[in-house]
């Protein structure tokens, strides 16, 4: 029976190991996998994974708090526009700022008890 482990069947690194019944098993470096060493390991999936299920609900709540705050602001700004308005002066104002309030409006006579 021939030695399946002096035909080369492990790649990338791998060391052969014979079985009883003329059969081989690779055994692979931590980089690759598979019955030859052939296929690359799949450690960016599960560490991605992990990444994931930590900044995903981090950037969640960090997006939450932004749009409460910016929801806030908002209000906060629209109560204090609301108080208060803007003041446009008219023409006249300008043209006169004193402007004397004694032809405008004459305070009513006194009344006396007799």
């Amino acid at each position: 029976m021939e030695n399946p482990c002096q035909e080369g069947f492990c790649h990338n690194g791998g060391t052969c190991e014979c079985g009883d019944k003329g059969e081989y098993i690779c055994r692979c470096t931590s980089d690759y996998t598979g019955r030859n060493c052939t296929e690359p390991e799949k450690y960016l999936g599960s560490q991605a994974l992990n990444i994931m299920v930590i900044v995903g609900p981090i950037v969640g709540f960090l997006l939450l708090i932004a749009t409460i705050s910016l929801i806030a602001l908002f209000m906060m700004a629209r109560k204090k526009r609301a108080t208060r308005g803007t003041y446009s002066p008219s023409a006249q104002e300008f043209s006169n700022p004193r402007v004397e309030m004694d032809n405008v409006m004459k305070p009513p006579p006194e009344e006396r008890l007799i």
